[in-house]
Formats: C-alpha cells, sequence, structure tokens
C-alpha cells in the first residue's frame, strides 16, 4: 500500500482500507446509534445538574440560558437516536454532530459567560468526545478546528487576557490529544470489528458447509440425517418425501465426461430448487441422489414435481441438453413414522427407475 494510500485510509477510515470500512459500516453505525443514545443521557443528566446549580448559586446563572440549550440538544439526541435513525440512517451522522457541537459549544459557552471559571469544563469535554464515536480523524480535525476559531475569535473580546491565553493554548494542545487519542482508539475499535465480522463470516461458512454441498448449494447427508432424527421425534399433520435420483449420470461420465457429469448434477439440482421453491428442505443425499421434505399437501406436492418436469424439459446446457430424474414420493397419510415414509417413496422411486429404462429399452429394440 503506497503511503499517500495509508495517509487517506487513516483520515477517512481510521486506518482500515475502503473495502474493510464498508464491510463493517452497518455495525459501526449501529455502535455510534447506542453511543448517541447513552452519551445524550449523560449529558442531559450533567446539564439537568448544571440548570440546578444556577438557581442555588449565583455563580452559575450567567450560563442558565447555555445549560437549557443544551440539555433540549441532548433531549433531542437522544429522541432521534432511538426513534428515528434505525428507520432513516442517514440521519445518524448529523445527530452525533449535533450533539457534539452542543457539548462543545456548551463548553466554549461557559467559557464565555463565566470567564473566571477558566475553561476546566470545555477541556474535559474536548479530550472526551472525540473518543466516544466511531469517526474519522477529518471530522474530529474539523469540529476542533472550527470550535478553537470560535473560542479564539469571540473570547478575545470577553474573556481576561490572561484566562483567555490560558484556555487558548489548553484548547489546542488537548483538542490535538483529543484527536491522536481518538484515533488510535477509533483505529483499535475498528479492526476489532473487522476482526469479529470476519469471525463471524468464517464460523457462517463452516456451519454451511458442514451442512450444505458446495457443488448445488442444497443440503447435504448429514443435514438430511438431522432432519430425519427431529421428524422422528415429532412429526407434522402433513408431510410428503419426495426421493429423486437422476437417470443416467454414470453413462454421461462415461462417453461425456466429468465436466458434463457435474454439469447434470448442478442442472438437476437448480430444477428441482426451482419447482420446490419456498422450501428449505432440499437435499443431495448422495452423488445422483437428492430428497424434497415438505409440509405440504399430497396435491401441492404433486403439481410441485409436474414443474420440475417442465423445467427438465426446458433445459438447455452447454453440454448437456436433456435431463431425466426418476422419483418417488409418499406421505404421512398411510404411515406415520418418518423411516416408513422414507422406504416407501425410495422404493417408489426405484419402480419409476425400472420402468424408465424398460421404456428406454423397448425404445432401443424398436430402433433396431
Amino acid at each position: 500500500m503506497q503511503t499517500s494510500e495509508k495517509i487517506f485510509n487513516s483520515l477517512f477510515y481510521m486506518g482500515l482500507t475502503r473495502d474493510q470500512y464498508q464491510r463493517v459500516s452497518d455495525v459501526i453505525g449501529e455502535d455510534n446509534r447506542r453511543i448517541a443514545v447513552s452519551g445524550g443521557f449523560c449529558a442531559s443528566l450533567f446539564w439537568i445538574f448544571s440548570l440546578i446549580m444556577s438557581f442555588s448559586s449565583d455563580a452559575y446563572l450567567a450560563c442558565r440560558i447555555v445549560y437549557v440549550v443544551a440539555l433540549l440538544l441532548s433531549i433531542a439526541t437522544i429522541i432521534v437516536s432511538l426513534f428515528m435513525v434505525k428507520k432513516m440512517p442517514w440521519l445518524l451522522n448529523p445527530t452525533i454532530g449535533v450533539l457534539l457541537m452542543s457539548v462543545l459549544g456548551a463548553g466554549i459557552g461557559i467559557a464565555f459567560c463565566q470567564p473566571d471559571v477558566r475553561t476546566a469544563s470545555m477541556i474535559a469535554f474536548v479530550i472526551i468526545t472525540p473518543t466516544c464515536f466511531i469517526k474519522n480523524s477529518i471530522t474530529d480535525f474539523l469540529m476542533l478546528f472550527i470550535t478553537i476559531i470560535v473560542y479564539a475569535v469571540f473570547g478575545v473580546n470577553i474573556i481576561e487576557p490572561d484566562i483567555y491565553s490560558w484556555g487558548l493554548v489548553n484548547l489546542i494542545i488537548f483538542s490535538l490529544a483529543g484527536i491522536l487519542i481518538g484515533h488510535a482508539i477509533n483505529k483499535e475499535r475498528s479492526e476489532r470489528f473487522i476482526y469479529e465480522e470476519s469471525a463471524k463470516e468464517l464460523a457462517e461458512k463452516q456451519a454451511r458447509y458442514a451442512n450444505h454441498d458446495e457443488m448445488t448449494g442444497l443440503r447435504n447427508r448429514r443435514a438430511y440425517d438431522t432432519k430425519l432424527k427431529a421428524l422422528a421425534m415429532n412429526l407434522p399433520e402433513h408431510l410428503s418425501v419426495v426421493i429423486l435420483d437422476i437417470n443416467g449420470l454414470k453413462n454421461v461420465n462415461d462417453t461425456l465426461g466429468h465436466e458434463a457429469g457435474d454439469e447434470l448434477i448442478v442442472a438437476a439440482a437448480k430444477c428441482i430448487a426451482s419447482a420446490f421453491w419456498g422450501i428449505e428442505s432440499l437435499y443431495r443425499t448422495g452423488g445422483d441422489e437428492f430428497c424434497v421434505i415438505s409440509e405440504e399437501s399430497s396435491d401441492e406436492t404433486l403439481r410441485r414435481i409436474e414443474e420440475m418436469k417442465k423445467l427438465m424439459s426446458n433445459y438447455k446446457g452447454e453440454i448437456i441438453t436433456d435431463i431425466s430424474i426418476s422419483y418417488g414420493y409418499a406421505t404421512n397419510q398411510d404411515m406415520k413414522d418418518i423411516k416408513s415414509i422414507v422406504i416407501q417413496a425410495d422404493k417408489n422411486m426405484y419402480a419409476y427407475k425400472r420402468d424408465y429404462y424398460a421404456q428406454k429399452d423397448n425404445d432401443r429394440r424398436n430402433l433396431l
């Protein structure tokens, strides 16, 4: 990675690459939303306490308007973050900006209204606020730069010279420290999110590969066995089992090659998946064997089988131009345990296959 790219990523993506940032942008957004709620709540408590103090001590009287405005903005932040940001995500960054600027602005307001107290409150907020939210360093820099400019331009005629100089120097020092600390913390938090997201994706892939067939995308034999065990414990009111077996796969492999055989398997799986769309329990149980377990009625199962036949008859692939599948189905209308249903469906499938090859053999003889 070039130096210029590293600098750009550090300024705009907390040291991550753009792709990495986009991967965790939703996670970062939700984290910032929660912080906005808790931050707004904490700020509201602080301003309420300060407002109460302004009624009990004349020393805080001049800052009352600052406390009221800051309190209203903090409450607004809580309301927007809780009830509006999830529906309108674009509101999050402006809401965070309002909260941070209200805190920084209130710090300056206190310094202006109460210059003898110096700028302790403002400086504390300046160093804390950049570390609260995950955001790029450019945003922190611009916000603190604006804060310094406002203080420097307007404070010179309001605050006593010695206090003004002391406050300005400390404001600059603590602002820079806040940017550096905020950048380091945000980078670490972003990298943690990347790690957690990668770990989550890996776990999902492992779970998927553990229960799904890589070639077809259907569930595999392991998932099929797990499903049968579950059905053995609790059989639904309506259940149909369809056992399917590709006809002629060995011949395709022997005559056209395994690439053609793979195409046939994938094509058959697509036809099955399309015909039985909406049913999750679709399995590749062997090299050329499939199973569908449906809680639909027998009539609906037959309709889907007819749809599968239409899809197979219309299929035209790169190598394969014909798909034939033997099938057999059984329901729980006559049998009350899953093992018996599967056995009957399997028997019906083999009966279909025998008829298929018998008819094919007759056709071949007729041609002779």
